[in-house]
């Protein structure tokens, strides 16, 4: 039961005192100002209301706001418990007060109650069954975020409330509270975006600031390398045989350097999916699209080692594991020229296959275009952030292109139509 009283600050004052609003639920309690002021001796404190006294000529128009700002507490704390199915805490129905009543910024709508989390929900349903589940799994995370934010800002915000200040106030809380790295800032501001504009698309009212430049991070690219031929050499020849654990790893990253996939599609890579001993025929997770490999010796080797069913790991685990393989790598012990100055072997993870399968091609003369029917990547801007090229591999590249030469390639793809056709 929700029960309500006016109290003074100071009731014992000789001057004018601010008046208080208090509600009580649930062992709770929500104190706040009315802004309105009364001398103590003009107080009614049995009808809770200012005395018609001649002395206080504006008696009418204080008890017709504290009538007002106790029917807007009562409005607030069930269109907050219809909404969200629960009762607020003190400070929601605080903030929903002062929003409403104060700022008049009205918190919830008759027609339309959704919130910016409902339509999380509502785009997640929409991509669900046409997008990879680890996209999926990111935009729920996002919501999360977001979600988290509202608690810790202890505020429900609606569509108009999107401006700069909360822009600069969300981007605050995911570096300082939740300690992201900007390139993930980045991406969570993207996902809250793209809510956003599916908001605005089914007609509803979004602040304009959505549409300003300055609404998404600057995406800052991370110290990310990829492995030089001596380095994958050194490798492959590396002696694990007493450790079964570090040579599966190892193998799998060999696999996925050779190949260009991702981690999430190399379980897909097996008998199965061979075609004419010749080609790898896979649907990439992610993108949900047909891809066609050609098959390597060196893959082919592993997965014949294997019987054609590659190891299964988590990739937390992986990319834990795969870094005691590269410690044992004299080549990736030395140290890594970049601002953080971590030795190399600190810095691989399973992605580190991938962008050395691009790496390595393209300084080989392979093109981006040629490339992309390898990853499976849509557009070629998106590739060249794949591209980790040391000094020395620039100028080999250059060399390349002023004295030309053959350069094999680890993998040349090859569109599996053109080949049946030679």
């Amino acid at each position: 039961m929700i029960k309500t009283t006016f109290v003074l600050k100071e009731p014992k004052s000789s001057s004018e005192t601010i008046i208080y609003l208090v509600m009580r639920w649930d062992g709770l309690q929500m104190k706040i100002s009315t802004k309105q002021k009364v001398n103590p001796k003009f107080w009614n404190k049995d009808r809770l209301k200012v005395k018609e006294t001649i002395s206080e000529k504006n008696h009418q128009n204080i008890n017709k706001e504290l009538v007002e700002i106790e029917k807007v507490a009562y409005e607030m704390f069930n269109s907050f418990t219809d909404t969200f199915k629960r009762k607020p805490n003190s400070e929601e129905l605080k903030n929903l007060i002062e929003q409403e009543y104060f700022q008049n910024n009205p918190m919830f709508k008759k027609v339309d109650k959704k919130t910016i989390l409902d339509y999380f929900d509502d785009y997640i349903e929409t991509i669900k069954s046409t997008t990879a589940h680890t996209t999926v799994q990111k935009y729920k995370q996002a919501k999360e975020n977001f979600k988290d934010f509202q608690k810790d800002k202890k505020r429900i915000y609606n569509t108009e409330m999107i401006d700069l200040k909360f822009r600069n106030e969300y981007v605050e809380y995911l570096i300082e509270t939740k300690r992201y790295a900007p390139t993930t800032v980045y991406r969570k501001m993207k996902f809250l975006r793209t809510v956003l504009y599916f908001i605005e698309n089914l007609g509803i009212k979004v602040n304009p600031f959505l549409h300003n430049s300055r609404f998404l991070t600057k995406d800052i690219e991370v110290d990310n390398i990829a492995l030089s031929e001596s380095e994958i050499d050194e490798m492959e020849k590396l002696n694990l045989s007493d450790n079964k654990r570090l040579e599966q790893v190892r193998d799998l990253f060999l696999v996925a350097c050779y190949t260009g996939q991702r981690f999430s599609d190399l379980n897909k890579i097996n008998q199965s999916n061979i075609i004419d001993d010749e080609y790898i025929a896979i649907r990439q997770q992610k993108t949900n699209e047909q891809l066609t490999l050609p098959l390597l010796k060196v893959v082919k080797t592993i997965l014949v080692k294997y019987s054609y069913k590659l190891p299964k790991i988590s990739n937390v685990k992986f990319n834990e594991y795969i870094k005691e393989v590269a410690k044992l790598c004299e080549t990736l012990n030395k140290q890594y020229n970049g601002d953080n100055k971590k030795v190399r072997w600190q810095m691989i993870s399973s992605h580190t296959a991938r962008r050395t399968f691009v790496t390595l091609n393209y300084g080989k003369g392979v093109d981006l275009d040629t490339l992309k029917l390898g990853t499976g990547h849509k557009q070629t801007k998106t590739l060249q952030t794949y591209i980790k090229m040391n000094d020395k591999q620039k100028a080999d590249l250059l060399r390349s292109k002023l004295e030309p030469k053959e350069y094999p390639t680890i993998a040349k793809v090859i569109d599996i139509k053109k080949a049946v056709n030679l």
